[in-house]
């Protein structure tokens, strides 16, 4: 099976993503290529480690969370004005790559522990449904993001298999 994924088929992303100060080349490799090295137009692949897939469409650090409240939405019957509150506790990682409390565009939703965890109560799901202003507006929603307190550990990464464990966790 083949997944194509690209502008075509209305992938968009920020004009820096690359370059920027939290874009791929910093994150990956301290700074940009040399010009020279990118070949335009030449296919790349990531084959190792290889590619993992989010389950949910935002930042990997509010993946565990979101997975986790689902399950135990699920598991309880839970509805979301059963649920008062939420906490998160977050490695320092997670707790930085996720800014937004109160987000109020997608972009912002999509780096925001609340926002994942208020779709999973407000809807019971985090899709690219939930990925819309209408969505980022909407007042059932909007009353979820206040249950969700996220601080941060140093707990869960102060030995090495914590930090090996716990980067986004």
């Amino acid at each position: 099976m083949v997944l194509r994924i690209d502008a075509r088929s209305g992938l968009t992303a920020p004009l820096d993503a690359f370059e920027s100060e939290g874009g791929f080349f910093r994150l990956f490799a301290d700074a940009a290529p040399e010009p020279a090295a990118v070949e335009l137009g030449r296919r790349y692949a990531v084959t190792d480690p290889g590619v993992a897939l989010k389950l949910y469409p935002a930042c990997s650090a509010t993946q565990a969370a979101a997975e986790a409240t689902l399950e135990l939405v699920h598991a309880h019957g839970l509805s979301a004005d059963q649920v008062a509150k939420v906490h998160c506790e977050s490695a320092p990682l997670a707790y930085a790559s996720l800014p937004h409390a109160s987000p109020r565009t997608v972009t912002e939703g999509q780096f925001s522990m609340p926002y994942a965890i208020g779709c999973m109560l407000a809807y019971g799901e985090f899709t690219v449904r939930q990925l819309t202003q209408e969505t980022v507006d909407d007042p059932l929603l909007r009353a979820q993001l206040p249950k969700v307190e996220m601080t941060r550990s140093e707990e869960l990464v102060a030995t090495e298999q914590g930090r090996r464990d716990h980067q986004e966790g």
